[in-house]
């Protein structure tokens, strides 16, 4: 099965870069740095600011913390290099204790291709935290993923509880659930469950129908006809 953002030229290889010189310091130079640790993919360059995308995440992590402590003349304080946020990112919540990376990445593989797919755990105990990050290609298949499954349920292996799904910034660096750290059990109530699947969300309830108007209180003596 997939792993998470393991591929070439991946976004977990992007830096953000800032605090260079604004005269004689270019595109190119930048690229010289960073191919010190590896192939530079792509890189883009701003009023101020710019982003490398590196080969492997391991080479960025260390371009990340070698240039971290390069100052370039005129600047008198180092590089400011961080990992570059993402605009692709859903928070997935409400997961069941045995959905696993490779589960999550396999659930939303059907609406499009997949960066990254890790459940947060407890870094303690090594168990589920329930919620997880799911990290797509674009930020136009992620909105779009948002905006329907706030319409739609989506019903994930192991409970019967739609997943909760909404756009974040994927902060956690963790390897997450992968399927090998899963409990027999908890995977024997997965496959119970079946795969993933949809289901539609429940629309606005009619409003209820008014109720009769009470009769008002008789004020005259009441009479009851005899009968015939």
């Amino acid at each position: 099965m997939a792993t998470m953002g393991s591929g070439k030229f991946s976004k977990r290889a992007k830096l953000f870069f800032a605090n260079y010189p604004n005269e004689g310091f270019n595109e190119a130079n930048l690229v010289q740095l960073c191919s010190q640790f590896g192939d530079v993919g792509d890189c883009f360059m701003g009023k101020g600011f710019a982003f490398v995308v590196m080969d492997y995440r391991h080479n960025a992590e260390l371009a990340k913390t070698q240039l971290g402590k390069l100052t370039i003349p005129p600047m008198t304080t180092p590089l400011d290099v961080r990992w570059a946020a993402s605009n692709c990112c859903l928070k997935v919540e409400n997961l069941h204790s045995s959905v696993s990376n490779e589960i999550l990445h396999e659930s939303f593989s059907q609406f499009g291709e997949v960066e990254r797919a890790v459940v947060v755990v407890d870094a303690q105990k090594r168990v589920s935290k329930g919620y997880g990050y799911v990290e797509l290609v674009n930020s136009q298949l992620t909105q779009r993923l948002a905006n329907r499954l706030q319409k739609e349920f989506l019903i994930l292996p192991g409970s019967p509880v739609p997943v909760k799904v909404g756009l974040t910034e994927l902060e956690d660096e963790d390897v997450g659930m992968p399927e090998s750290r899963v409990k027999e059990r908890a995977r024997a109530k997965r496959e119970e469950t079946g795969p993933a699947h949809m289901a539609k969300a429940r629309g606005p309830q009619p409003p209820s129908s008014p109720s009769a108007p009470r009769a008002a209180p008789c004020t005259a003596p009441c009479t009851t006809p005899r009968a015939p």
